[in-house]
């Protein structure tokens, strides 16, 4: 997915190139010969062999958990949250000032991020 607000005013004239890397690029209107932003699909744990109970470490500090519920949920320090707030979070206890934060980047399951997971079960499903 394309974040619209990036690229021209008029959807009937926008057109975009999906480069060999994956960058996405503007090829008409305003904003023609640009890379523009692209946006992953939501993450889907169960996809990824990751059910409800099981326990994602944070990469930042190991000791730190959270514990997937329905729906693509975890649950961090007794809340029900999205990886993405519990990510944000768990990097403000350790003393990090963002204000966004990318659950699949910073939560592990099985040694490796999600996001890593999701790339190389993508990799292997769909070659690469």
């Amino acid at each position: 997915r394309v974040d619209d607000r990036a690229l021209i005013d008029d959807p009937a004239q926008r057109t975009e190139v999906v480069t060999e890397r994956g960058d996405v690029q503007c090829t008409f209107g305003r904003f023609a010969g640009q890379r523009v932003a692209q946006r992953r699909a939501r993450i889907d744990l169960s996809g990824l062999g990751i059910e409800p109970g099981a326990v994602l470490t944070f990469s930042r500090d190991e000791s730190i958990t959270a514990t997937v519920q329905p729906s693509n949920k975890v649950e961090y320090r007794g809340s029900t949250c999205s990886l993405s707030a519990a990510a944000l979070n768990a990097l403000t206890s350790l003393g990090y000032q963002t204000k966004a934060a990318s659950g699949s980047e910073y939560w592990m399951y099985a040694g490796e991020t999600l996001d890593e997971r999701r790339r190389r079960m993508e990799e292997e499903r769909f070659g690469g």
